[in-house]
């Protein structure tokens, strides 16, 4: 009775203000983004899963980082690390942002000197919201990921075929649910002798971003934007940054409530029977 009445009333509160909400999914309530700022600690890591290029869905990264950092005074005391940049490329990264922000570059052209091989710099212009951010508030921009030539190592031949110093101390294969929602989200599209080895990139990839995210940053409070399969369940790089850090990991998954039919609406709400909570928050979009 308890689930049938906050789906109702969620949806009657929607209806009627169009605002963007959060849902706490420990205390099982909804929020406005100032009371959901307002429980966020003004020290540790904000991952936000998110779908890519999902215009509405980039556009709440943008506020999401403004209304922490407005809340906890944290102007010039912030970084937003992206799971699209390199941390190999992190000089010409910050050399470039901070072009960005001195009005010497324009938004295409920034995003065209992040992704020099790229033929369609423009599809990354969503991503903005996260950029004018971090430069209007003072914050800086961290490259985490690993280059692709080091996943394809991985895949090709596996975690030991890598270059021991590429790969971080902290490293260890995720854990079982994670290979088994891995598994399923491949679908056969790998064979299954290989699949393991997509498996340790996976893994790999996790905890390159979280040891970059605690190499590169010299901020306390630190905001992380990645692909959600990456955080749902408070697994992969969510279990990987709490291996390192010491201050509080809180967990936003931002979907675009326009997109979700009523069954996959409820089940990111109240999370899965298989594998519990999504994140700690969900963030919903797009209530117009």
């Amino acid at each position: 009775m308890r689930y049938l009445l906050i789906v109702s009333l969620f949806i009657t509160c929607f209806t009627a203000f169009a605002e963007d909400r959060v849902f706490d999914t420990k205390k099982q309530r909804f929020l406005t983004v100032k009371e959901f700022a307002d429980l966020i600690p003004p020290r540790g890591q904000v991952v936000m899963g998110e779908y890519h290029y999902q215009g509405n869905i980039q556009k709440a990264q943008g506020k999401i980082i403004k209304a922490i950092v407005d809340r906890h005074f944290k102007y010039d005391q912030f970084s937003v690390a992206w799971e699209f940049l390199n941390y190999t490329d992190q000089s010409s990264v910050r050399e470039n942002f901070v072009a960005y922000r001195n009005g010497e570059l324009t938004p295409l052209e920034l995003f065209s000197k992040w992704f020099p091989n790229s033929s369609k710099p423009e599809q990354n212009l969503p991503y903005l919201s996260f950029v004018d951010a971090a430069a209007k508030l003072g914050g800086e921009v961290v490259a985490v990921n690993a280059p692709r030539k080091h996943k394809r190592v991985i895949t090709a031949d596996g975690i030991g075929a890598l270059d021991p110093d590429l790969l971080p101390p902290t490293y260890e294969i995720g854990s079982d649910n994670y290979l088994k929602r891995f598994r399923e989200a491949m679908g056969g599209h790998v064979p299954e002798e290989k699949l393991m080895n997509y498996f340790e990139a996976q893994s790999y990839t996790d905890t390159i971003i979280a040891h970059q995210l605690m190499a590169y940053s010299a901020y306390e409070l630190q905001f992380l934007i990645i692909g959600a399969f990456h955080s749902d369940y408070l697994d992969g790089v969510v279990r990987e940054i709490s291996k390192t850090h010491v201050n509080e990991t809180t967990t936003v998954k931002i979907v675009d409530r326009a997109d979700l039919d009523i069954t996959t609406y409820r089940e990111i709400l109240f999370g899965s029977r298989n594998y519990g909570r999504f994140a700690d928050y969900i963030y919903f979009s797009n209530f117009k």
